[in-house]
């Protein structure tokens, strides 16, 4: 927000409208610290969310990014509402308003539980508990679960005996449960003045499934948008159905990916998917990553608002490249550089009487480290030895039926981050034995052996002496009564 100008302005024309209409200003929440922050409260982190959005889809627009329809989940069908143009900004931030403070008057009476059943299924596990709904159907084995926390205790039970999987979802209100009954007279009150137009975009509905006219997004439609089950596995459906495949989510943190790929793979239909921002990752960086996977899709970019100083256009030779390399190297270098291809053990061949290798050991040859560790401490796999001692065998005597004899574990290894440790493997021919060796990356520094073996090319064969039952029915005639 501090960064992007684009970002900022319509931030700051939401707050406005917010400050006349709810006397409190979204702007100060969103620039809020961690540790004051009050984004988790429902009637805050609504309206937080659908200027997020808004100034998103802004900032997509000024890079060229404009939509050829629109959908939305939920809460997030108020922005799209917006952007679609069905909706004008003062009655779309009116709805987030009285949408997200009438929600928040139904908070604690209530949970919501996701569950791995298709609807037909959920709909057959609810069928006795009067104060569960369907609240979302995101695709065809994600149902969400919405109600009474005891009663969705006892689903959840249920689901436990059955080895289905369940999830309490960290949510204050049951949405689109019958709870929300308790709002409904308010919200048409609070919403009477609202004018829906014709949307300027196609918009697609997650409380019909389908395409809808912008102008029946009255009070009504955003009170079946508050109790009725969030359609969005119809919804994305429908889209998949006429031809769209490139889905951008704009919001803070992508969630429905998941989602829209389970949709199109059950029409076999290729999709491709990006969000706009990601809390893994800088917020600037994200948004020009996924600029750069769209326009590798085909989309339009605005170059020059990204980089408006005109530039020096260069001519380049207007003949092919030949594409020949005249670069001198020595396997040496090379593999000094690029290291080997191949088994990680065997990363670096040294020049040495016998066979030897070392690799650094660090978390990009071995991600697995932060996986294995005792009392807190990363130790080295013992199965690595053994890997390491069957990547041996490969390369010494390519062949890829061994058997691995005496392997004894002589030390630990500990992998500590803050210093740098080379591991090396060697093997001796005359006595077909490999060793496992480690040392610090220092001066001086002496080799410790953590394993070593014996390998045996080729494998055990085991001979199977042939019975014949014949023989035996004849040698032993007499039955035994085990009863």
């Amino acid at each position: 927000m501090e960064k992007e100008p684009l970002f900022l302005e319509p931030v700051k024309e939401c707050d406005a409208i917010f400050r006349r209409e709810a006397g409190w200003s979204i702007h100060e929440v969103l620039m809020q610290d961690e540790s004051s922050s009050q984004i988790s409260r429902t009637e805050i982190a609504q309206p937080a969310n659908f200027v997020i959005q808004i100034a998103l889809t802004v900032l997509w627009e000024n890079r060229g990014i404009k939509p050829d329809a629109v959908i939305g989940h939920s809460v997030g069908e108020v922005a799209a509402a917006y952007v679609s143009g069905a909706l004008s900004l003062e009655d779309a931030i009116k709805v987030s308003i009285h949408r997200s403070r009438l929600h928040a008057t139904t908070a604690g009476k209530g949970t919501m539980l996701a569950i791995g059943l298709a609807e037909s299924g959920a709909l057959e596990l609810i069928n006795n508990y009067d104060q569960i709904a369907i609240g979302a159907v995101n695709s065809p084995s994600d149902v969400t679960l919405s109600g009474e926390t005891e009663q969705l205790k006892q689903i959840a039970a249920v689901l436990r005996d059955r080895e289905v999987f369940h999830r309490f979802l960290e949510v204050e209100v049951a949405y689109h449960s019958p709870q929300m009954e308790l709002i409904k007279d308010e919200l048409f009150k609070d919403l009477a003045t609202i004018k829906p137009q014709p949307a300027r975009y196609p918009l697609y509905s997650t409380v019909t499934g389908n395409l809808i006219e912008g102008n029946t997004l009255d009070a009504n439609y955003w009170w079946r948008n508050i109790r009725e089950p969030v359609r969005f596995a119809d919804g994305i459906q429908s889209l998949v159905g006429q031809g769209f495949a490139n889905f951008l989510e704009v919001g803070p943190h992508p969630v429905l990916a998941h989602s829209v790929k389970e949709i199109a793979a059950g029409t076999n239909t290729k999709v491709n998917l990006v969000s706009s921002l990601n809390r893994k990752f800088p917020e600037q960086v994200r948004m020009l990553e996924s600029l750069g996977e769209l326009y590798t899709l085909g989309f339009p970019v605005d170059w020059e608002s990204l980089i408006p100083q005109a530039g020096q256009f260069i001519s380049i030779p207007t003949y092919p490249w030949q594409k020949e390399r005249y670069w001198s190297e020595s396997e040496e270098s090379i593999q000094y550089r690029f290291g080997q291809s191949g088994y990680v053990f065997l990363n670096n061949r040294l020049r040495s009487p016998h066979p030897t290798w070392t690799v650094e050991l660090n978390k990009q040859f071995f991600p697995f480290l932060e996986d294995h560790k005792v009392n807190n401490e990363i130790v080295f796999p013992g199965m690595a030895y053994v890997d390491a001692g069957l990547a041996v065998h490969k390369a010494c005597l390519n062949d890829d039926i061994c058997v691995l004899s005496e392997v004894e574990l002589h030390n630990l290894l500990f992998a500590e981050p803050q210093r740098v440790q080379v591991l090396s493997v060697d093997y001796d021919e005359p006595t077909k034995r490999f060793s496992f060796y480690s040392r610090y990356k220092e001066d001086g520094a002496e080799w410790k052996l953590h394993a070593s073996g014996k390998l045996i090319s080729g494998g055990y064969v085991v001979k199977h002496e042939t019975i014949d039952i014949g023989a035996l029915k004849e040698r032993f005639t007499t039955e035994v009564d085990t009863t």
